[in-house]
């Protein structure tokens, strides 16, 4: 599992990067004409199954806090995340903003950052299903948030201080639902495998 996800993040990034490069170069759809440049922008996912023919927003660090604060806090359904490193206070807020909205929050953190412990702890209080993440990886590098089971987010973006203020980062935003499911599989994998938060 942690080579497809690795590979689907390779191939989402790739493919944003080659359509930043690319789309000023190619005519848009009449019907995007007015839409920015990666709308309807076509990233393959690694077994081929689909494009994205929704919406892709780039996002780069610094500063990444407000957009990534905000994608967070507009879940309404579900929000499913993955991370290596989670200390932001901002993030935590969005992830309690997201509970407060009225959305189910589960979290699978990697049990071997110090940073995580107090996360996991506090997030469970506010109602999250915390999580840690199996050691049968090397580490659970992953940074990526399934959002109402359509928006993935996902790049090289701890959810720290220093990743959304002050590192040099890069995360995308797809709004696709076939991505998502790919995505979601996986999560749901991990999940099976990680052990609750006492």
């Amino acid at each position: 599992m942690g080579f497809q996800l690795k590979t689907l993040i390779l191939v989402a990034v790739a493919a944003f990067a080659a359509g930043a490069f690319l789309s000023p170069l190619l005519p848009a759809p009449a019907s995007q004409a007015n839409a920015g440049p990666f709308t309807a922008l076509a990233l393959f996912s690694p077994n081929g199954a689909h494009c994205v023919n929704g919406s892709v927003e780039a996002i780069i660090s610094p500063p990444a806090e407000k957009e990534m604060v905000a994608a967070v806090s507009s879940a309404r359904e579900t929000l499913d995340i993955l991370l290596f490193q989670f200390s932001s206070t901002a993030m935590k807020e969005a992830v309690v903003n997201a509970l407060g909205n009225g959305a189910r929050v589960r979290i699978i953190l990697e049990p071997r950052v110090d940073a995580n412990l107090e996360t996991a702890a506090f997030l469970k209080e506010k109602g999250a299903d915390a999580r840690w993440a199996t050691t049968d990886f090397a580490y659970t590098h992953a940074k990526l948030a399934i959002i109402d089971g359509r928006r993935v987010l996902v790049g090289s973006i701890n959810w720290s201080k220093n990743a959304l203020t002050k590192n040099r980062e890069a995360e995308v935003l797809v709004d696709d639902a076939a991505l998502a499911r790919e995505f979601q599989q996986v999560f749901e994998e991990d999940w099976a495998e990680a052990t609750p938060v006492k």
